[in-house]
Parts: C-alpha cells; sequence; structure tokens
C-alpha cells in the first residue's frame, strides 16, 4: 500500500475500556520499515500494559505472543483495573526500534483474539454463546451449514 499511495502506513492500538482509546502506536518509522512489521509502542505514561500468558497469567517472554492486559492510570469516575482485553499480540521489549524510543511494544499487524469474538456493525458478538443459547435447550439438533459449494453437517 505504501507504494502504490506513495504513502507512510501508521497503525494504532486502542479499545473503549482505555478511556483515551487509544494505548499504543507506530512511531516515525511506520508500521512496515524495511519490509518488516513495525512495531507499537505502548503509551506506558498513561497504561500499565502487561503482556501475559492467557492462561497462566503471568509474563510473556520476549517474541511470544501473549493477551494484553490494561490498566488505566490517568482515567477519572469509571477506572478499569488490569482488564483483560483477550488480545493477542507479540512482545517485542524495549530494544529495537530504529526511532531510539525504550517504550516497551508489541508487534504490529498481528493483533488478533484469543476468543472467537467477532464484531458484526459495532456490536461485540461471540458466536460461542449463540451456538451455546441454540444448542442448550436440546430442541435443536441436526445442523448444516454451507460455505460456497461446500456442506458441513453437525449431526
Amino acid at each position: 500500500m505504501e507504494e502504490l499511495w506513495g504513502v507512510q502506513l501508521f497503525e494504532a492500538y486502542g479499545l473503549t475500556q482505555s478511556g483515551s482509546s487509544l494505548c499504543a502506536a507506530t512511531c516515525e518509522c511506520g508500521a512496515a520499515p524495511e519490509g518488516l512489521r513495525g512495531r507499537m509502542h505502548l503509551w506506558e505514561w498513561a497504561f500499565v500494559l502487561e503482556i501475559v500468558d492467557p492462561e497462566t497469567l503471568e509474563p510473556t517472554p520476549l517474541g511470544e505472543e501473549g493477551e494484553i492486559l490494561l490498566t488505566t492510570l490517568d482515567k477519572e469516575a469509571s477506572p478499569v483495573v488490569r482488564f483483560r482485553t483477550r488480545d493477542r499480540v507479540r512482545y517485542l521489549g524495549r530494544d529495537g526500534c530504529a526511532c531510539g524510543r525504550v517504550l516497551r511494544a508489541v508487534e504490529a499487524g498481528s493483533i488478533a483474539r484469543f476468543d472467537d469474538m467477532i464484531k458484526i456493525k459495532g456490536q461485540n458478538v461471540w458466536p460461542s454463546d449463540i451456538e451455546a443459547t441454540l444448542f442448550g435447550s436440546g430442541d435443536v439438533g441436526g445442523v448444516q451449514r454451507r460455505r460456497g459449494n461446500q456442506r458441513q453437517g453437525t449431526g
């Protein structure tokens, strides 16, 4: 995209619970410096951002994937204390960015989820919750879904 449009790409990470919406962003090096995925510097002056193993909640080693936990430091009236985002990132530590900043960073472009949540018209939807509700009563069974020309049956 950078070559096609002749612009430098940047990326930011945020969520409603952070209070200010954004809590990490790429620097002047951009989202894809030298053809590699960039890094988003965590805004450590406004948040305690932890990258942890989602099962044990222990800190994630450098270079490994983990979940971001967020604690706001500057939100008044409705502070968020150690909020589990369920967002998957790769922890990059403090070193390695050409900009020289020493803020901890996560890999840009790798944001994914540890759960199955999707957004539909701005609303968070968990397909597993819908499935549990549909099949929880025992009145529904034998589902078939189609994707293209394929059929997938569940019973």
